[in-house]
């Protein structure tokens, strides 16, 4: 024990900020000895005590007896969290667990507020890299927390929300320009990706359009100037947000910036943007290779895509109803769902090509809408009161047949309005007079990707 904090205070003293923030890691292979030292250095002594506070208490005496100064609640504090994460880690599921993670996610909750005491009184950058790291470890374990109470259960990830926004303030507050400030402004974006990891999982849109607009902001730094990895999560999120509020072209951008600078050998984040991107490129006309998602296995996308692109509504509906909780969960339901009038789209478009196939040249723009009755029963979306339809009644066929006219003259009395069909229909007539020249624009130019 007093080994460690003899070796977190010679890190201090050199301000060395790496070491200090390997020291104060939550991950025990961060500590010498790794989970041996846990086990028995740790977690023996703090059994020893009364209670996990009487240790952080009693670690901290220790290391104010090896010259730690002011950092001396800050290591027992960081002590007594790894000792309470050791047992809970011994601990089945249950209320025991449940108890051992509360404590550890309280007491390192209290060791960031005396670190952000000594981040604001020392002024200095070198003190950023431990921030990082008590960032992720806080958010980490504020997610494990709450995880074993409820999937619904967010108090500890509240906490964290406070925290985060006490980092964000106190290193991008002022308007000194020194290196030593510049260097702090730094962590900023590091900070709002974990903002937007936390607010996400609150379901706090707002707060996530507010991130937005800070890093807009001309007083924070360029977003080129931060490392890459950070520049590719900070777009992700971005492009997640940009989706929720339909604008589909920037959310394209964002998340083709994230997966063309996201490394090969990141696999799953890779598979993340592309759950994201792929329905987002079909808007726009654009889609990935079958390769690519045959590589990253992710059946449903090549399924989704061939549905929408045969005009198959009804098995584009069934598809989204089958996995409607897990594209809730990832806020995708309400996107796909759009992708049926694009699916509409394509399957009027099949139809007029069969039917141009075999016209007369001046017939050509004009045609029947009875032609679209029969492929629009069949690939329609499913109508749920369908079955309650008396199909005894002597009319019912005449019936039925006008009603699905009018539910065809709908659906492209939409597409027409949205400008994914250039004509016009004669009711007159019963026929749809399509424009000569591109009467069904590329979604490229409706979805401009540009612009």
């Amino acid at each position: 024990m007093s080994a460690y904090a003899e070796t977190l205070a010679a890190a201090v003293v050199r301000r060395d900020g790496p070491a200090t923030a390997k020291l104060l890691r939550l991950d025990e292979s961060a500590h010498p000895g790794g989970w041996a030292f846990v086990q028995q250095s740790v977690l023996a002594k703090m059994r020893e005590r009364k209670s996990a506070d009487d240790f952080a208490r009693a670690s901290e005496a220790e290391a104010q007896a090896v010259g730690l100064g002011e950092f001396s609640a800050l290591c027992g504090l960081h002590l007594a969290t790894v000792g309470s994460l050791a047992a809970a880690h011994e601990c089945d599921a249950g209320p025991a667990r449940r108890e051992k993670l509360d404590t550890a996610f309280r007491l390192h909750s209290q060791a960031f507020k005396k670190f952000l005491e000594l981040f604001r009184k020392d002024g200095s950058s070198w003190l950023v890299e431990t921030m990082m790291t008590l960032i992720h470890d806080t958010r980490s374990l504020a997610v494990w927390a709450d995880s074993e109470t409820s999937e619904t259960h967010t108090e500890h990830l509240r906490e964290t929300k406070s925290l985060l926004e006490t980092c964000f303030r106190q290193t991008t507050m002022g308007r000194a320009m020194t290196d030593d400030a510049q260097r702090k402004r730094m962590v900023g974006l590091y900070i709002v990706n974990h903002q937007f990891k936390v607010f996400f999982a609150l379901k706090s849109l707002q707060l996530c359009r507010n991130l937005v607009r800070s890093v807009e902001m001309p007083t924070f730094p360029n977003l080129e100037d931060f490392p890459l990895n950070q520049q590719v999560m900070y777009e992700y999120y971005r492009g997640r947000l940009l989706i929720l509020d339909d604008r589909v072209t920037d959310a394209r951008r964002a998340l083709q910036f994230a997966l063309d600078n996201c490394p090969p050998q990141c696999r799953r984040n890779r598979r993340l943007i592309l759950e994201y991107l792929v329905p987002i490129s079909l808007f726009c006309g654009r889609a990935p290779s079958q390769k690519l998602l045959d590589e990253y296995q992710i059946g449903y996308l090549s399924d989704l895509m061939r549905h929408v692109r045969n005009g198959n509504v009804r098995a584009l509906s069934a598809l989204i109803d089958d996995q409607q909780d897990h594209f809730i969960a990832r806020g995708l339901f309400l996107a796909l769902d759009q992708l049926k009038v694009i699916a509409y789209r394509n399957l009027f478009r099949n139809v007029v090509a069969l039917y141009q196939a075999q016209a007369e040249e001046r017939q050509k723009t004009r045609v029947p809408l009875d032609l679209f009755l029969r492929p629009f029963e069949l690939y329609r979306e499913p109508d749920p009161l369908a079955q309650l339809t008396d199909a005894g009644s002597a009319d019912a066929g005449g019936d039925a047949k006008s009603e699905l006219m009018e539910h065809v003259k709908c659906v492209l009395s939409n597409l027409i309005y949205e400008r994914f069909v250039k004509g016009y229909m004669s009711h007159e007539k019963e026929m749809l007079v399509l424009s000569p020249k591109e009467p069904f624009p590329k979604l490229s130019v409706v979805n401009p990707i540009e612009g």
